[in-house]
């Protein structure tokens, strides 16, 4: 959604960001009874240490972002995507 944001609707980075972390959550909310209504397989007690970690996360990735001047955060963004696009390539699936 960040790179979508900033090439497309030319958003900044750090308004970007606030606004894909700000849809996270109904998105999962509404996905998850659906998902799991559908046949889906849900491990709620796996669930639950991911959202501790994840609130957690969120919290120091979200301060530690705020903190960065735009363009240093530009290339965070891009490097996060090249190393993940990297580990597809290499390591797919």
């Amino acid at each position: 959604m960040v790179p979508l944001q900033v090439l497309w609707a030319k958003v900044g980075e750090h308004r970007a960001i606030g606004t894909s972390l700000a849809v996270i959550v109904p998105i999962g909310l509404a996905g998850v009874p659906i998902y799991a209504l559908a046949g889906g397989q849900v491990d709620f007690r796996l669930a639950l240490p991911l959202v501790v970690g994840a609130i957690f996360g969120a919290y120091v990735g979200a301060r530690a972002v705020a903190r960065l001047p735009e363009d240093k955060l530009r290339r965070v963004v891009a490097l996060v995507l090249l190393v993940a696009g990297l580990k597809q390539l290499v390591f797919p699936g």
